[in-house]
């Protein structure tokens, strides 16, 4: 039998990453007619920490080859708000290197990226990377995927895909395992033959090449695919999506590990967790319990009721009414992690739910004092952000704050000071701008980013950006 390998959340609490001077991420790009790529990111190492860094970031095609390469100048800016060029191609990757002749602490950087299209919007946080040597002597990598979290919403016009990236080494041929999974339990496998994959070379799958009857086995509702496969001096985690096959409309998001496969650690004294969703009223909103969990019996406490669940179930409930939701193991201690996600409703002409992975807190976590993330200086468009306070963890929500917008236009910030009623005002889906008119705030007519420095540990922060058309992202932020 294979050892199950134990990713212990304590240590990824403690930063236990070792001496890091280069910090990475990888993201898939495309350009194809009416889509477009951004990837913007805050100089927090230098408002957090005050290191300078060098950024470099690097243009490929899908098959690893570069496109082009250049480094970030941040002299009069504190944002950068990158629009992927892929000259002749409509897919590529593009990777940001951060480097430091100081402890970085964290080998991955704080960069979202922004996928628009003729219909829709969604963005997602770093997901892949490619390691660094020290890292791969160190023994700290995870290079066999098991990777799970993959929602499968293939029906007529719509097609499920994901997308993984190689390492700086050759990774030689390989069967890919792909496992499915209905909404009613029913399981499929395949293996999917993959050639030697190059340095950095990306790959893009879609499930329905490997299944060909995948919607009939769907049967209209949402389904879950898990991978196995390997990859040489990269992070296995892949973007996963869905997008409608006339390219009007995309919805993406990460995958996390398939913890039936690997092994996650356990809360000390613990039967439960809890779960904290973005408010945004007058959206229809869902839970999402992704099938792939420590093997054992748990129970979500919904607005309809308990419903018990198994791993290797797929769940998906409404949860309107709701910012909090309990999730509890009725057979044994509570694994540090179960994966979740929150739907939301789109409107307009985007018609693929926005899918914003998650997970759960429980007494392990220590508190969060600061958040940082991405809103829109768009004309028409409308940033919120939303606070949910896990109470039931840090007791009632408390004190106040400060708030400092950012821009790509000046490296200074607008600071402002939050009282309590400020903070719980601003969290119940306030807009940061609205907060500093009179301040001389230039966002520009783009992204700009908003940091938090809260009093309180318990809040979860959320960030949504929604068009005049309907069109709406969410992520959590950093």
């Amino acid at each position: 039998m294979t050892r199950r390998l134990l990713i212990d959340q304590k240590q990824n609490y403690a930063a236990a990453f070792g001496l890091i001077f280069r910090s990475a991420a990888i993201f898939w790009a495309t350009a194809r007619d009416h889509e477009t790529t951004t990837l913007s990111f805050m100089n927090y190492w230098r408002i957090k920490r005050g290191l300078e860094v060098a950024v470099v970031i690097t243009t490929r095609r899908m098959d690893g080859s570069v496109l082009a390469r250049q480094a970030i100048d941040w002299a009069g800016r504190a944002v950068i708000n990158h629009l992927v060029d892929l000259g002749d191609e409509t897919e590529g990757s593009v990777e940001v290197e951060v480097f430091s002749n100081r402890n970085l602490v964290i080998p991955y950087p704080a960069i979202m990226a922004i996928y628009e299209t003729a219909d829709g919007l969604s963005m997602v946080h770093s997901y892949g990377r490619i390691y660094s040597p020290m890292e791969v002597e160190n023994g700290k990598t995870i290079e066999r995927g098991r990777e799970s979290g993959f929602t499968l919403r293939d029906r007529p016009g719509v097609r499920s895909f994901c997308v993984f990236h190689n390492g700086y080494e050759i990774q030689p041929a390989q069967t890919v395992k792909v496992r499915i999974v209905n909404a009613a339990g029913d399981v499929r496998h395949a293996d999917l033959p993959l050639g030697e994959l190059r340095p950095y070379q990306s790959v893009r799958l879609m499930p329905a090449n490997v299944f060909p009857e995948l919607e009939a086995f769907l049967g209209g509702q949402p389904g879950n695919a898990a991978l196995e496969f390997v990859l040489a001096r990269a992070f296995t985690r892949m973007l996963v999506g869905n997008e409608t096959t006339d390219g009007r409309d995309r919805q993406v998001t990460h995958s996390n590990f398939d913890y039936a496969a690997h092994q996650t650690d356990m809360v000390e004294g613990a039967r439960d967790a809890v779960m904290a969703l973005a408010p945004m009223p007058g959206r229809r909103r869902s839970v999402i319990v992704y099938p792939d969990s420590e093997p054992g019996d748990y129970q979500l406490e919904l607005p309809a009721g308990v419903r018990p669940f198994r791993s290797g179930e797929r769940v998906e409930a409404p949860v309107d009414g709701i910012e909090t939701l309990r999730v509890s193991r009725t057979d044994g201690p509570m694994p540090s992690r179960i994966v979740t996600a929150q739907g939301v409703e789109v409107r307009g002409g985007a018609s693929l739910p926005i899918e914003c992975s998650l997970g759960v807190m429980h007494q392990g976590r220590p508190g969060k004092h600061s958040h940082w993330m991405v809103l829109s200086a768009r004309a028409g468009d409308r940033s919120t952000v939303y606070g949910t306070a896990m109470e039931s963890l840090y007791g009632p929500a408390r004190g106040g704050g400060t708030l400092s917008l950012h821009s790509p236009l000046s490296a200074d910030a607008v600071s402002i000071s939050l009282d309590a009623a400020a903070v719980a005002s601003l969290l119940s889906g306030g807009d940061p701008l609205a907060l500093a008119e009179g301040a001389g705030f230039q966002p520009g007519e783009d992204w700009f980013w908003a940091y938090l420095n809260l009093d309180y540990p318990g809040w979860m922060v959320f960030s949504a950006i929604e068009t005049g058309s309907g069109a709406a992202t969410l992520e959590h932020a950093f």
